[in-house]
């Protein structure tokens, strides 16, 4: 599930909020995290507006999910690292 790509296209009115996540997450086997910062994507997880909490039931009920940080420049790597440890924090804590 490509968490930005999907708020996205759901603030676009293409779909209700997180329609995408609940029709496909039997079929999930992984989780593509960036954050959307004024509908500008791949930002460092929880620097904008995706309720990344939001998927912490789910995800707490899962074994092997494949998880991935996609943040684009300017992030520089001390930024996803902290964004990484803010998305632990916020899910599995």
């Amino acid at each position: 599930h490509d968490v930005g790509h999907a708020f996205i296209l759901e603030h676009l009115g293409f779909f209700p909020p997180n329609y995408i996540f609940h029709e496909l997450q039997r079929y999930l086997i992984g989780m593509h995290y960036h954050d959307v910062l004024k509908m500008k994507d791949h930002q460092v997880p929880l620097s904008g507006d995706v309720d990344f909490p939001y998927f912490k039931p789910w995800l707490l009920t899962k074994k092997d999910i494949v998880e991935v940080i996609e943040a684009h420049p300017p992030a520089k790597g001390e930024d996803i690292v902290s964004g990484a440890e803010k998305l632990e924090r916020a899910i599995y804590s």
